[in-house]
């Protein structure tokens, strides 16, 4: 099936942090994270392990993947 691969003639579980296409095992990396078998884009306001998203929280932003701090004198909505 398309959530499986074939690694020497054996059909296995898609591994974390791939995207499987019944034949091979691609792995999705950062900025983007594993969506329903899919290697989607980080979407705002979360960080992205390849793996998972996080939402970043609203007292912080996100730069260059990485939840920062609000800098003084602005406002931040995660």
């Amino acid at each position: 099936s398309a959530t499986r691969y074939v690694d020497l003639n054996v059909c296995k579980a898609c591994p974390q942090g791939h995207a499987c296409d019944g034949a091979h095992a691609n792995p999705c990396y950062a900025p983007n994270y594993v969506d329903d078998n899919y290697c989607a884009p980080c979407p705002a306001g979360y960080t992205c392990d390849g793996t998972n998203k996080q939402k970043c929280s609203a007292i912080r932003y996100v730069l260059d993947n990485v939840c920062e701090a609000c800098p003084a004198g602005y406002y931040c909505d995660g």
